[in-house]
This record gives structure tokens, sequence and C-alpha cells, in this order.
């Protein structure tokens, strides 16, 4: 176990997916997730999309949040 208490090993990869899940749940635009992963195929990007909707979580619009803020 490591300072932090995780149990689970973190990698680069497991960062980069965080970060692409975070931003398909905050209803980010795929292309632009594609771009910042820096990747060649939207197919590759899309197998976060593909984990989220297995998970059966949705992405959310931003008008959902008006008035939250």
């Amino acid at each position: 176990m490591s300072d932090a208490e995780l149990s689970k090993r973190a990698t680069c990869h497991t960062l980069r997916h965080s970060f692409a899940t975070h931003l398909l749940q905050d209803g980010e635009n795929l292309r632009r997730i594609q771009d910042l992963l820096g990747h060649k195929q939207l197919n590759t990007t899309k197998k976060s999309l593909h984990i989220l909707e297995q998970r059966g979580h949705e992405v959310n619009s931003p008008l959902d949040t008006l008035g939250n803020e």
C-alpha cells in the first residue's frame, strides 16, 4: 500500500483514462477529447464512452447544470 493508501496500482494509462472519463461525464465533445489525448483515430477515444455506457453512466448536457451554480 502506498502513502496515499491506494489499494490499486495507478499507471499513466489509468490517469489518462480517468481524465477522458471525467471529461465525457461533464459533457465534453468527443472530438475535443480525442485532440487532448492525441489519438489519431476516434475509435480509440470512443473506448472510454463505451465503458461509461456499460456502467450505466450518462453524459449530462451542460444545460442540465444551469441554475445549479
